[in-house]
């Protein structure tokens, strides 16, 4: 083996074991070559009578299999090249499902896409207790469909609702998880490996056919088969699965159609070589197409921004592990969840007990709703919750690394509570201002060391919105820049260092549009109508939907600074400035009156 796969032979026990360790490669993925090296393997273990048991396994740290070669499916240029490819693959893995000994995929962390399809044509699954042992299918976010087996095996195993779950969403799941669903037939914590891997295989070899896992899950099969078939739960699941997708997409992501259709077509109904072929031929239509050309584009613009340094390799970084916060409230909040949910220590300072209720209250919240789908437990909350700590003067200050000010969007105010908290914190301590389109360079004027300020601006709400804007100053300094692009990184965060113009990068696009959106409806064009063909287009909101999840005037604010910079070409909306000026209580969601009317619930009930 030469391509990565090493393979090996215990004869004494009879196990094999089929090792993933890609060379000169951080993770490992199913290439052309790899599947051809698997193949080979394969053909050696099939009928040898020295070998009783496979294990199939990775030498990387946290990685099982990533999944195919992305790069090989960008240059698939017609259906004849792809129905090709992958019905080779999907040839390779079902000669996997076929070696008649017993085969484990020993998953010690990432395994998706092809890895997934890889261990499902396994005949069991075991997985190491790791938040970085995660399993999915996540083929649709690339406008494809699994295509070696997916669609065929995980509903066959886990049954219809929860193999739509992980396909149509294309989101990964935890151990735990997997384990509760039958995705996987057991998990173990790595300090315990060995020794409960042993006894898995020990249990599989005494007792064959017949040992508690294929008893537990042939027993699930029957709960299913009542549940999906008897009670016809099944054309329900299809039913509301094709629902909630038009809600979602409004029909412009064919992928997640294509899968739902091909399940619809093959579960229950057909398995083997025509199912694989249903499969195989969705694939064929998808792959070749622009929106899967597209959206493999933006997959690799991300992962290129995600390894961009912005900065030379030589320059220092200054590691941060307690951070201050200035202003609490709802993105106070937010940024406060941020940094604790990291398990980063955070001391957060306001005016008012009020005002770091509200903050606090915004942490709990995000806190509760990760409770509440088990991405954390109780006692995991509590210590994360633990990290927070806030008061109304400066103490505990001269301890931080970075210190973030996030109070409200107004210069003046910005700059004389920064001068004052420089009083109070190490010469070392790095300042960030979370500010939206204020001047970063004017605001350091009231610094005595600006080369340690910059902007640090996360995007409402944090503990969604992946993006964070990092800001230079005219006299920021590369160190500062540095270690605010790694601790971004480190808070999950995907960074982009601009120049300090107004509006940064992401306000000057959208506040250009939501300026235009305005002007549409100076000229005669109903709100909700216009809200409505944005979204038809494929936006996941209307403009004036957005208007008031933003804040009327916090856009206004922007909007006009974005005036002063660039001049009549962005000059603001009439009825923008009316309702900024002489409506006051008109500022969106927050006070449930804006361009729309919202109930209690916060949801919108008429234009207002």
């Amino acid at each position: 083996m030469n391509n990565g796969i090493d393979f090996s032979i215990d004869r004494q026990t009879g196990v094999a074991n089929l090792v993933f360790d890609l060379p000169n490669e951080k993770v490992n993925k199913l290439s052309k070559n790899v599947l051809e090296e698997l193949e080979r393997a394969v053909n050696v273990i099939d009928g040898n009578k020295g070998i009783r048991i496979l294990i199939i396994s990775s030498h990387k740290k946290d990685i099982f299999i990533a999944g195919a070669d992305i790069n090989e499916i960008r240059s698939i240029n017609s259906e004849d090249e792809a129905r090709q490819k992958v019905a080779k693959g999907q040839h390779i893995l079902n000669k996997l499902a076929k070696v008649k000994i017993p085969t484990i995929a020993l998953i010690n962390g990432a395994c998706l896409g092809g890895g997934l399809e890889l261990a499902l044509a396994c005949k069991y699954r075991v997985a190491v207790l790791n938040p970085k042992t995660q399993l999915g299918l996540p083929e649709v976010n690339l406008g494809i469909i699994p295509g070696f087996g997916g669609t065929q095996r995980l509903p066959a195993l886990v049954g219809l609702e929860e193999s739509l779950k992980i396909i149509l969403s294309g989101k990964s799941i935890e151990a735990e998880k997997a384990l509760k669903i039958g995705l996987i037939d057991d998990a173990f914590h790595e300090e315990f490996l060995q020794e409960k891997l042993s006894e898995f295989v020990t249990e599989i070899i005494k007792n064959s056919d017949k040992n508690k896992f294929l008893l537990k899950r042939k027993n699930d099969a029957r709960k299913r088969f009542y549940f999906e078939v008897l009670m016809l739960n099944k054309f329900m699941i299809f039913y509301f699965a094709k629902k909630n997708l038009w809600e979602k997409t409004k029909g412009h992501y064919l992928a997640q159609f294509f899968a739902l259709e091909v399940i619809k077509k093959t579960y229950r109904k057909t398995y083997g070589t025509k199912g694989f072929k249903i499969e195989l031929d969705a694939f064929c239509e998808l792959v070749t197409g622009e929106i899967c050309k597209n959206l493999i584009e933006i997959f690799f613009t991300s992962e290129a921004l995600k390894k961009e340094q912005f900065i030379e390799e030589n320059v220092n970084f200054k590691a941060i592990d307690n951070v201050g916060l200035l202003g609490a409230g709802v993105m106070g909040g937010g940024i406060a969840w941020l940094f604790a949910n990291n398990n980063l220590k955070i001391r957060i300072k306001d005016i008012s007990q009020k005002a770091i209720a509200l903050g606090f209250n915004q942490v709990l919240k995000i806190f509760n709703q990760l409770q509440k789908i088990r991405k954390l437990t109780p006692n995991q909350v509590s210590m994360k919750v633990a990290n927070i700590s806030a008061g109304l003067d400066y103490t505990d200050f001269e301890n931080c690394d970075l210190v973030v000010e996030a109070v409200v969007e107004n210069i003046e105010v910005k700059k004389k509570i920064l001068s004052e908290v420089e009083q109070h914190i190490s010469d070392n301590t790095i300042l960030v201002s979370n500010t939206s389109s204020l001047s970063i360079s004017k605001m350091s004027s009231a610094l005595q060391n600006p080369s340690r300020f910059a902007g640090l601006h996360f995007f409402n709400p944090v503990n969604r919105m992946p993006l964070v804007e990092i800001i230079y100053g005219d006299k920021t300094s590369d160190e500062t820049i540095a270690s605010i692009v790694r601790l971004s990184k480190k808070l999950g965060k995907t960074p982009i260092v601009v120049k300090d113009v107004a509006g940064f990068l992401v306000n000057r696009i959208l506040l250009t549009y939501l300026n235009e959106s305005a002007y549409l409806l100076q000229d005669g064009y109903l709100i909700h109508k216009i809200d409505s063909e944005i979204k038809d287009f494929g936006m996941p909101m209307g403009p004036f939907e957005l208007a008031d999840v933003v804040g009327i005037d916090v856009g206004v604010k922007v909007a006009k600074s974005l005036e002063e910079g660039y001049g009549s070409r962005m000059k603001v909306a009439d009825i923008l400035l009316e309702i900024y000026e002489n409506h006051k209580n008109l500022l969106g969601k927050k006070t449930n009156l804006g361009f729309y009317c919202y109930n209690k619930n916060g949801q919108i009930s008429s234009p207002n």
